[in-house]
C-alpha cells in the first residue's frame, strides 16, 4: 500500500533492508564509556545503503529541522547521557546539520545528496559521554530515518532501527589488578568427549610500596641514636634496612649493619595500588553492583568456514554448564543470556567488600565441554563490571582443544597425561577410539620396568622390554577336563566371541576287560555360544578321558583356514 503525501510525494511502504546502520566507538564496538566527560568520546552513525538501486535526500534547511522533517534523528533512552547538548557533529559530516530535542538528536542535509548504492555515509557525534546513574548497562538506541527517495522516483521511505550500546565504567585506572586463570590445565579434548575445567579470578598483591634511600643526615635525624653518621653506599652495602622497620622495633641493626646497608623509606610522591573492592547489590542497585561475565568464541554449526579460532560450535555451545564452586555467599548467578551465537553466564556480587593481597574472588566450574573443532588455542573472555576505582574490561584465558591433556590426580601429587580420556589414572594413560589402535609403535622400542597393557597394542618393529609384563587377563589358558564315559560332550564354558579351544593333549585309560578301541575322535567344537569337547572311542564302551585344552584370546592369533 502506498500513501500520496501533502508535498505530492508519494510514501512507499517501509523496507526492512533498505539499510544497514551502526553505531560504533572509535575501535569499532558498540560501547560507550561513563568517564564523566574526561576522555572526550565519539561515536560513528554509518549508514549502508543496502536498497539496490541510489538514495536521494532532498534538502533540508537548519531552520525547518525537527521532530517532524529529517533525514536521520538518533533517540537515547532517559538518563543515558551525561548532556545531549554538549554534543557536536564532527568535522568529516560536511554540509549536515544538527538540532537537538529532548533525548533526539536530528540531522539533516542542506544540500541535494545521492548514497549509491553499496555506499556508505558516516556522522561522528563528538563530546558525548555515558551517565553514572546505573553504572554499566545495556541500553537501546533508536535510529530513524524519513525524507529519503529512490532516485529518479517520488517514492519516499522512512524507517528505524533499534540498535543496542553497552555503557561501561572508564574512570579511574585502566588496569585492574585481578588474575584470572584455570587450576589445573588449560587443555580439553577435541575428540566429543565430555571434559571440566576449574576456573579461578583472584585479586594480585597490593603493588610494592616505591622507596627511597636515605643520606646520613635524615638517617642521624630520624633515628634515636644521633651518633649513627654512615650508611652504605649502593657500591659497597650487603643489605637493604628500612626506615620504618627500624623505628617501629621490628629490626635493632647495629652500628656496622646500619653501616653495610642502604636505608630506605616509603616514597610518598608515588601513587601505590589501593585495596581492591567488590561492590554488592546491597549497596545500590543490581545495575551498579560488581559483576563478571563468562563467556567464549562460538562457531556457526552449519558454517563452511575455517573453525580453528573457535572453543566449540553453537549445538555443543548450549550443553555446557557453569556453577560456582566457591565463595557462594558472595556471589548470585546473574542468568544466562546470549550474544550472538555466544551463550554468556552472569555473576553479580551480593554484598560489598574488601579484598587484600592475593584472594580468590569466585571459583567457577566448567562441565560438559565437547568439541570436534580442530586442535589450537581458543578464547575464553572474563568480562568484568563496577569495580570501584578501575575501568570495566576484561581478561582473555586461553584454552587448548587437543587430542591429550595434562591433569593433576585425585590426591593432587602428581600430573598425569591422558590421550583420548580427560580423566587420566596414570602418569600415561591412553584410551583408543573406535577403528584406531590405543597404541601403536613403528620401530625399535625400548621398555624398562614394569609394564601393564590393557587392549590392543599394536608394534611393529622389535621390541625389547627389561622388566616384566603383565596382562590384566591372560591370553593364553591350559586347562585340564575329566570324562568318565565314552562318547562324552563337555562344555569348556570359554566363549566363542572371545576364545578359541584347541585340544593340547589326551590320555584315554581302558578298562582290562575291554579291547582295544579301533580308533579314537577327539575334537573342540561350538554350541550355545561356547567351546565344547567331544571324544569317542570306537568298538570300546568302557573308557575314562584326562584331556588338556588350549584356550587362546581371539586378539592373539589369525585364522587361516579350519573345518
Amino acid at each position: 500500500m502506498v500513501s500520496v503525501v501533502n508535498n505530492g510525494l508519494i510514501k512507499a511502504p517501509a523496507r526492512p533492508d533498505l539499510l544497514q546502520i551502526f553505531l560504533q566507538d572509535e575501535d569499532g564496538q558498540n560501547i560507550l564509556g561513563i568517564d564523566d566527560g574526561a576522555l572526550r568520546q565519539s561515536l560513528r552513525v554509518e549508514i549502508v545503503n543496502t536498497a539496490g538501486r541510489d538514495l536521494e535526500l532532498q534538502p533540508i534547511a537548519k531552520n525547518v529541522l525537527d521532530g517532524r522533517t529529517y533525514h536521520f534523528a538518533v533517540s537515547f533512552r532517559p538518563g543515558t547521557l551525561v548532556d545531549i547538548s554538549s554534543i557536536s557533529l564532527g568535522e568529516i559530516a560536511e554540509g549536515w546539520t544538527m538540532q537537538t530535542k529532548g533525548n533526539t538528536l536530528y540531522f539533516g542535509m542542506a544540500a541535494k545528496t545521492v548514497i549509491p548504492q553499496g555506499e556508505r555515509m558516516t556522522l561522528t557525534l563528538e563530546n558525548i559521554s555515558a551517565a553514572s546513574e546505573g553504572g554499566s548497562r545495556g541500553t537501546r538506541v533508536e535510529i530513524k530515518y524519513d525524507q529519503l527517495l529512490y532516485q529518479g522516483s517520488n517514492e519516499t521511505v522512512s524507517g528505524s532501527r533499534l540498535l543496542y550500546l553497552n555503557i561501561v565504567n572508564q574512570r579511574g585506572k585502566k588496569q585492574i589488578p585481578l588474575y584470572v586463570g584455570f587450576l589445573g590445565s588449560n587443555t580439553i579434548l577435541n575428540d566429543g568427549q565430555e571434559n571440566e575445567l576449574t576456573l579461578t579470578i583472584q585479586s594480585l598483591p597490593n603493588m610494592s610500596v616505591p622507596f627511597i634511600d636515605l643520606s646520613p643526615q635524615e638517617v642521624s635525624s630520624t633515628l634515636d641514636n644521633t651518633s649513627v653518621t654512615k650508611v652504605g653506599s649502593p657500591a659497597i652495602s650487603t643489605s637493604v634496612l628500612s626506615l620504618q622497620d627500624i623505628q617501629l622495633g621490628k629490626i635493632r641493626p647495629t652500628e656496622a649493619q646500619i653501616a653495610n646497608s642502604i636505608i630506605v623509606k616509603p616514597d610518598d610522591s608515588k601513587r601505590t595500588e589501593g585495596i581492591l573492592k567488590c561492590r554488592g547489590a546491597n549497596e545500590g542497585t543490581l545495575d551498579q553492583a560488581t559483576k563478571f561475565t563468562i563467556t567464549f568464541d562460538v562457531a556457526a554449526t552449519a558454517s563452511d568456514a575455517p573453525q580453528d579460532w573457535a572453543l566449540l560450535n553453537t549445538n555443543d555451545a548450549d550443553e555446557v554448564r557453569i556453577s560456582v564452586e566457591s565463595n557462594q555467599e558472595n556471589w548470585g548467578f546473574g542468568g544466562k543470556e546470549t550474544q550472538g551465537i555466544s551463550p554468556q553466564w552472569s555473576y553479580i556480587c551480593q554484598k560489598g567488600w574488601q579484598v587484600s593481597g592475593r584472594q580468590e574472588l569466585l571459583r567457577l566450574k566448567i562441565t560438559n565441554l565437547k568439541t570436534i573443532l580442530k586442535s589450537g588455542y581458543a578464547n575464553l573472555y572474563v568480562h568484568f563490571q563496577n569495580i570501584p576505582g578501575y575501568w570495566d574490561g576484561y581478561i582473555t584465558v586461553p584454552i587448548h582443544k587437543g587430542p591429550l591433556v595434562y591433569r593433576e590426580d585425585p590426591a593432587g601429587k602428581v600430573g598425569c597425561i591422558g590421550i583420548g580420556i580427560d580423566e587420566p589414572k596414570a602418569k600415561l594413560h591412553v584410551k583408543s577410539s573406535p577403528g584406531l589402535h590405543g597404541l601403536r609403535v613403528e620401530g625399535n622400542t625400548a621398555i624398562k620396568g614394569n609394564t601393564a597393557i590393557n587392549g590392543n597394542t599394536n608394534i611393529s618393529g622389535d621390541l625389547e622390554i627389561q622388566g616384566d609384563i603383565k596382562f590384566k587377563s591372560k591370553p593364553f589358558h591350559i586347562k585340564k577336563f575329566i570324562g568318565e564315559e565314552n562318547n562324552f560332550r563337555i562344555d569348556t564354558e570359554y566363549s566363542e566371541q572371545e576364545w578359541i579351544v584347541i585340544i593340547a593333549g589326551f590320555n584315554p585309560t581302558f578298562s582290562a576287560s575291554t579291547n582295544d578301541a579301533q580308533g579314537q575322535r577327539v575334537y573342540t567344537f561350538v554350541k550355545s555360544g561356547t567351546w565344547w569337547i567331544h571324544a569317542n572311542c570306537v568298538g570300546s564302551a568302557e573308557i575314562n578321558w584326562d584331556i588338556n585344552v588350549l584356550a587362546i584370546r581371539k586378539d592373539w592369533f589369525e585364522v587361516i583356514g579350519k573345518f
